[in-house]
């Protein structure tokens, strides 16, 4: 069979070439994903202290892409500091802070995925997770700061430039006085830290009375049950008390479901190659296994089993899979770096550490890559050794057309099965008759697309094919013809290749029309003439004073400040926005059902979308009660509805003294 197998070069070649694609994708999304896993492990550990326990608060937002914990108040640290057995509380702040180069521009600009980190260097010096690389110094002045070693470096700055960064609140000069890595080495690519005096941190990212958490450390010997049982009884609700893995954990969490929608672009388009990968196999060897008709009938002839030959038909394809597996492997290696780079491209680098070469990954996508390829012959395989043995002496025609009909109305009987089967149910389900049959036939019609698209595509090739300007005529004849005699196998790499492009095509669409919706909406309803954007991807914020300073502006007849939260009404979650509401209705202008809404917005009252108001059994007038994720509850009354606006304003508005009270959050 090996030698048989070797005079179909070309289709062999063809079908290497597709698993070692297909696999080589695979490989490199696995590789990157990896590194990607690494590089967030490093942002982690920049951030984690080395202390016996963490004051954190709980989580006030959460959604599949972001988790955001509440704030803790300043006071608590001060009070965990007076319980007996702790020696010392490090209060921790941070947020976004951006690197100026000396050419004015950012060393790591804010993005979808860049993080251009800044933090509070620690009061207790034995939490920080740092190492200074040569001569340096904590931050001890307001006009002092600490880059790491990557950010330094790719910048040139040395330990006593000057160094701007721009903060939440302000962009300023400071002196750089040490020069460090973390506890893991040097930051991923992608990302940058600055560290400032606690005092000046407060200043910088606008947070005089609020931290991000507290590490402590107990004192040496002290019963540490006991103590954090002491902890645990000085903190408010909404603020909980963990060990430092723990807070760990949490602060990987958050990192990592910022990157959940380039995890899953990246696994989605791996699978969708493996997919036209595993087809194209398929149909590979089906016309291989073709072409050696005579061969297998030969081996019936002599004796051999169906199953013996559909195992070394298996063992053949398991066979070129491996090899072909082992080119590819390599080819990841170099597509994981094309994608890392159309990412950057695009905008949006991604922080990627550890070796760009990795055997597990590697040896996984050569697993999937044999097992994809075995699964693809098996029906070629099962077609091929049902061969009649005298093919070895007689030339015999095979009833395609015939076994095509006959397939066609088994299918079409099935789909009717179908939507009878699916009409019965709900007609158990005490559904009516009509509305029983409707539904029957709609799902007996979609089966049997569904089952007949392999013949509507081959039609479809056929007929392009005999209208193509291709000469002479009886060419384009024959290649019809030969597409009506394998209508599966051409309807096969057809529906791969409509697959691929519809997938690429829906992504284009989707990302097209949400951008038109949300621009659209802002138009009809934002009626405010100017916005003012923290170009943080809403990780950074503004500062708190800035609308004071806007709304002292001699021109400004009103400003109000933009904040989301997720609340739950029920068991259903809805999403908030938050805009201070005396000024409600000159910065929105929404459609009103009744058609006029509320002009003013207070604290306790809420506008609601016409959908959360239909699900809920609201009406103007009513009682909502919202209830955060942090555990506060919010009874408010609903004074409008309104009916667009729901990708721009969610399910509610409130006034934003409600949020700030139910999620203090960054």
């Amino acid at each position: 069979m090996v030698t048989a197998l070797l005079r179909q070069r070309r289709r062999l070649v063809l079908a290497a070439v597709a698993i070692a694609l297909s696999v080589g994708y695979v490989a490199g999304a696995l590789t990157l994903l990896g590194r990607v896993g690494q590089g967030l492990d490093e942002l982690a550990a920049a951030g984690s202290d080395r202390a016996d326990l963490v004051v954190e608060g709980q989580v006030a937002f959460e959604s599949p892409v972001e988790q955001v914990r509440r704030l803790v108040p300043a006071s608590v640290g001060r009070a965990v500091a007076q319980v007996p057995g702790v020696r010392s509380v490090s209060p921790r702040v941070e947020d976004v802070a951006v690197v100026l180069g000396r050419d004015g521009e950012p060393v790591v600009a804010p993005g979808l995925s860049e993080q251009p980190l800044g933090a509070s260097w620690p009061v207790d010096a034995s939490v920080a997770p740092y190492r200074f690389v040569g001569e340096g110094r904590p931050p001890r002045a307001a006009d002092e700061v600490v880059l790491d070693a990557a950010t330094a470096r790719t910048a040139g700055f040395r330990v006593g430039d000057r160094v701007t960064v721009a903060g939440k609140a302000k962009v300023a000069p400071y002196e750089l006085v040490g020069i460090v890595s973390t506890d893991r080495g040097e930051l991923p690519p992608g990302s940058s830290l600055a560290l400032f005096d606690l005092a000046e941190a407060r200043k910088i990212f606008d947070r005089p009375n609020d931290d991000n958490r507290v590490a402590v450390v107990l004192d040496p010997g002290v019963d540490r049950a006991a103590a954090e049982q002491a902890v645990r009884a000085v903190v408010p609700a909404g603020i909980e008390v963990v060990d430092a893995p723990t807070a760990a954990r949490h602060r990987q969490e958050g990192l990592t479901r910022s990157f959940t929608l380039v995890r899953v672009l990246i696994l989605g388009f791996a699978g969708l190659a493996l997919l036209v990968g595993t087809v194209t196999v398929a149909n590979s060897l089906t016309l291989l296994y073709a072409d050696r008709r005579r061969t297998f009938a030969a081996f019936r002839l002599v004796g051999a089993s169906r199953g013996q030959l559909r195992t070394a038909a298996l063992l053949e394809a398991a066979a070129l899979a491996l090899a072909a597996s082992v080119v590819g492997a390599p080819l990841g290696l170099l597509l994981g770096r094309l994608i890392e780079a159309a990412l950057g491209a695009l905008g949006s680098s991604v922080p990627v550490a550890g070796s760009a070469v990795a055997p597990a990954a590697l040896l996984a996508a050569v697993g999937i890559g044999v097992a994809a390829t075995t699964v693809a012959a098996v029906v070629p395989a099962n077609r091929a050794c049902r061969v009649p043995p005298i093919e070895a002496v007689v030339e015999a025609p095979t009833p395609v057309a015939r076994s095509a009909r006959r397939r066609a109305v088994v299918l079409a009987v099935v789909a009717l099965l179908g939507g009878a089967v699916v009409a019965g149910a709900l007609v158990a389900a005490r559904a009516t008759p009509v509305a029983a049959a409707l539904v029957g036939a709609v799902a007996a019609g979609v089966l049997a697309v569904v089952a007949l698209l392999p013949y509507l595509l081959s039609f479809l090739v056929v007929g392009a094919l005999r209208r193509a300007p291709v000469r002479p005529r009886p060419l384009r004849e024959v290649g019809a013809r030969e597409v009506e005699q394998h209508r599966s196998r051409v309807a096969a790499t057809a529906g791969a290749l409509l697959l691929a492009t519809a997938v690429v095509a829906a992504l284009t669409v989707v990302l097209s029309s949400f951008t038109a919706s949300v621009s659209g909406q802002v138009d009809r309803l934002v009626s405010a003439d100017l916005v003012v954007d923290s170009g943080t991807f809403t990780r950074g914020g503004l500062p708190g004073d800035l609308l004071d300073k806007i709304g002292d502006q001699p021109s400004v007849d009103a400003v109000s400040g933009w904040q989301i939260g997720r609340a739950s009404v029920g068991p259903a979650g809805v999403r908030l926005t938050g805009v201070d509401g005396e000024v409600l209705g000159k910065v929105l202008s929404p459609t009103w059902v009744g058609g006029r809404g509320p002009a003013v917005l207070k604290d306790g009252e809420t506008v609601v979308s016409e959908s959360l108001a239909r699900r809920a059994g609201l009406e103007v007038g009513a009682q909502v009660p919202l209830l955060f994720t942090s555990g506060g509850t919010e009874a408010l009354q609903v004074v409008g509805i309104f009916t667009d606006g729901g990708v721009l304003l969610g399910d509610a508005v409130v006034d934003r003294a409600v949020l700030q009270r139910e999620v203090p959050a960054t």
